[in-house]
């Protein structure tokens, strides 16, 4: 999703108020975002939370599918919701 908005790590990082470092873990599945860090790299991109939860099959490289699992992993309460 990032990427597909020529946002860099670091772009999404400050507009989010989140370190480029927890991203980039983030986004290789390192760690798991809590659900603050979620709503502010959502408001950092421009989205909603469940933009990173829903599948619109314009994404297919594998780390946007890890990413996507490892948050429905973390919170799957918020995945039965979208």
């Amino acid at each position: 999703m990032r990427e597909q908005r020529n946002l860099s790590q670091r772009a999404v990082a400050e507009a989010a108020g989140v370190s480029a470092a927890a991203l980039s873990r983030i986004e290789a599945g390192q760690t798991s975002p809590s659900v603050v860090t979620l709503e502010k790299l959502a408001d950092g991109m421009g989205v909603s939370v469940a933009a990173f939860f829903l599948d619109t099959g314009e994404r297919s490289d594998m780390k946007w599918k890890y990413f996507r699992l490892r948050v429905a992993q973390a919170y799957p309460y918020m995945a039965a919701v979208t």
